[in-house]
């Protein structure tokens, strides 16, 4: 079981997340839009009008690693008549970007796949940040180089979420299997030196620790890396 004080420091730091691009991208319309949905939400209607102003979009389902819960589910795609695997076009996301960025925060833009895969992910975030889109990712951090880096924090991505499951190698490959756990670290520390040498405020950065039976005693550990 995750102890209590674990979940609610959790609830508090999304609740940050969300109000920095709240704070971020706000406008007139946008708020209107947010009062007009949530007032609904509040009186318990069937039906609620109004536009979303945040959104998740899956841009591949594509990922090199296979953490059990993760990829049992990625594999219900295998069978004939599923979607199957890909990865969603740019023109595409650009389309949904621009009939909804007038309404929208923020845009999750991850899901059972691997981000950073592909090269398109960087034009994006781009996009969605010159509408006035925050975009949040979470990403395994493994398939990253120094010009995936620079590439990353010219995007304009405004949050990214790492998630690394143990504190060493053995205990991180328990569940995200494939991974290899110094790579990782060296990939975020790489990236915290280019940020630092730009000066550079975003992208914010959180370290996902997804808690198992495996490691649900290295919280402290964890903590204190």
């Amino acid at each position: 079981n995750i102890p209590y004080e674990t979940m609610g420091l959790d609830r508090i730091a999304r609740l940050k997340q969300y109000l920095a691009s709240f704070l971020r991208h706000n406008t007139m319309r946008k708020l209107m839009n947010f009062l007009h949905v949530e007032f609904q939400i509040l009186r318990q209607r069937d039906r609620v009008g109004g536009m979303p102003y945040i959104l998740k979009v899956e841009s591949t389902n594509i990922c090199n690693y296979h953490c059990p819960v993760c990829y049992e589910n990625r594999k219900k795609h295998d069978f004939e008549g599923a979607r199957g695997y890909g990865r969603m076009k740019t023109d595409d996301f650009r389309k949904i970007v621009d009939e909804l960025s007038p309404w929208l925060y923020r845009i999750n833009l991850y899901g059972f796949g691997e981000p950073f895969l592909f090269d398109e992910i960087f034009d994006m975030i781009r996009y969605a940040s010159d509408h006035d889109v925050g975009v949040a990712i979470t990403s395994n951090f493994s398939t990253v180089d120094q010009n995936k880096i620079d590439r990353i924090l010219d995007s304009g991505l405004e949050h990214l979420v790492i998630s690394i499951d143990g504190v060493d190698q053995r205990s991180y490959e328990k569940y995200q299997v494939g991974g290899d756990y110094e790579n990782v670290l060296r990939n975020i520390r790489m990236l915290i030196q280019t940020k630092k040498e730009r000066k550079s405020r975003y992208p914010l950065v959180a370290w996902q620790f997804l808690i198992t039976k495996h490691n649900h005693h290295l919280q402290k550990e964890a903590i204190q890396i």
